[in-house]
């Protein structure tokens, strides 16, 4: 990991700022940390002084989020929520810059056939207002074409309560992806495209970061079990408000230790406010034993699975938590076989969004060189079948819209790929490198 003395010997002019891939580590020179008010003259500035000095029960996890160097002060290299340090002081895109981005990440994602998307857009920007409009503004529009289901990330309950109070309506919009069976034509216009859909919780970080939240160390890294963002009977009140509220919840969780708290406050939730009607789920799922996969399948929470991650996680998972919990981690096949309900998804831009190489990773767990030759833990790979299944039918049913979409029958909303081969006849090396030909949105092809 590079420090600010890597970055300095750079430029100890400008301000430089790299944030690793996974979006759970960054590293500033000396200059950025000056900037952003963390070292003056050499020294912790006043502003740092004040978030170091916070409350005692924080004061450990704030130090496993910013690293010191010898000297005792920050080494440049900040962690998790420790990133905020930074991140605040760099100013907000204007609406329209907002606008031109996801246009652009729009037709993106439609040359790939994808026309429906469950996204993450409020943590890059201070404000998630300007978000919103930019969405709305779009689909007044008419510009805006792909159907957007917003996971909505707050942080902290009381923005979450004020969230509700100022933007809950959008929670029950109609669009027309509600599909009136009775009618004729369905509208190919893009009017009602975004909605709100589940709060997302972010649990703890990423293993490639050392930051997701062990249950034991680390196997290349004694000292750290990883980070934790809450503690549990926090979460748990973070989580209660909103069932109650009836909205659905998505907590991002790849530590072990972290999944466990999650469905410990889900099996708690549905036992103290009973509510079957909410799909709950956990993204990402990674570390986990085969006890916490048959309880997850057995409360049927939704688990958001992205087997593109193997291209990387495959050459560390073993490094990192031991070939015993590696053999029961990314097991997809199991969570199916015990009734587990499974999404597919990118997680984008952590990794590409093509479907056809998420597709193949799911159904060789190989990287997308074919290594290892036989799969990694090939017994845990699913049929072509169950992988597009799971990216169709799977990622409706996560956002309720099963009888709207995810399937081609006559009274759903067309949206439609064609390939420029059979996915289901050619080999499975073959699939990651299949093209889009076409895209139909509503009938419409775009």
């Amino acid at each position: 990991m590079p420090s600010k003395a890597d970055l300095d010997a750079v430029s100890t002019e400008y301000p430089i700022v790299i944030s690793r891939v996974c979006g759970h580590v960054l590293v500033a020179n000396s200059k950025a940390m000056e900037i952003c008010n963390i070292i003056k003259d050499g020294k912790l500035s006043a502003g740092a002084e004040e978030v170091w000095n916070r409350e005692e029960q924080k004061k450990e996890s704030l130090l496993e989020m910013i690293g010191i160097g010898e000297d005792g002060l920050p080494n440049g290299v900040f962690r998790e929520s420790g990133m905020d340090l930074i991140y605040r002081q760099i100013l907000d895109p204007d609406l329209e810059t907002i606008k031109e981005c996801l246009l652009k990440g729009q037709k993106q994602l439609l040359s790939q056939g994808i026309t429906a998307v469950q996204s993450d857009d409020f943590g890059n920007v201070s404000d998630y207002k300007k978000v919103i409009q930019a969405f709305l503004e779009l689909e007044r529009e008419g510009r805006l074409q792909i159907k957007v289901y917003e996971q909505c990330n707050l942080g902290t309950l009381s923005c979450w309560k004020e969230f509700l109070e100022e933007e809950g309506s959008l929670f029950g919009r109609k669009s027309d992806w509600e599909i009136d069976r009775n009618r004729t034509k369905i509208k190919a216009e893009s009017q009602g495209y975004f909605r709100l859909g589940c709060l997302k919780i972010v649990g703890d970080g990423s293993l490639g970061a050392r930051t997701a939240w062990l249950r034991n160390p680390y196997q290349d890294a004694s000292d750290t079990k990883g980070i934790a963002y809450y503690k549990k009977e926090e979460l748990y009140q973070y989580m209660s408000y909103t069932h109650n509220n009836g909205i659905p919840i998505a907590i991002h969780g790849i530590g072990d230790a972290m999944v466990e708290m999650a469905v410990d406050c889900f099996e708690r939730l549905q036992k103290e406010y009973p509510r079957a009607d909410l799909r709950h789920g956990i993204v990402h799922c990674q570390i986990t034993d085969d006890q916490l996969l048959r309880r997850i399948a057995k409360q049927k929470l939704m688990v958001f699975i992205q087997p593109i991650f193997l291209n990387y996680d495959l050459h560390i998972v073993e490094k990192r938590v031991g070939k015993e919990l590696a053999q029961t981690s990314y097991n997809w096949k199991s969570l199916l076989k015990y009734g587990g309900l499974l999404s597919i998804g990118s997680d984008c831009p952590v990794e590409t969004f093509d479907p056809m190489k998420n597709i193949y990773s799911a159904v060789t767990r190989k990287d997308l060189k074919g290594y290892p030759e036989q799969g990694f833990y090939p017994e845990q790979r699913l049929s072509v079948q169950e992988a597009v299944s799971a990216y169709t039918r799977g990622s409706v049913y996560a956002v309720y819209q099963e009888k709207q979409q995810g399937s081609l029958e006559a009274g759903k909303y067309a949206d439609m790929v064609v390939l420029d081969q059979n996915i289901f006849q050619c080999k499975a090396q073959e699939i990651k490198d299949i093209s889009i030909w076409k895209t139909f949105a509503g009938g419409k092809e775009i």
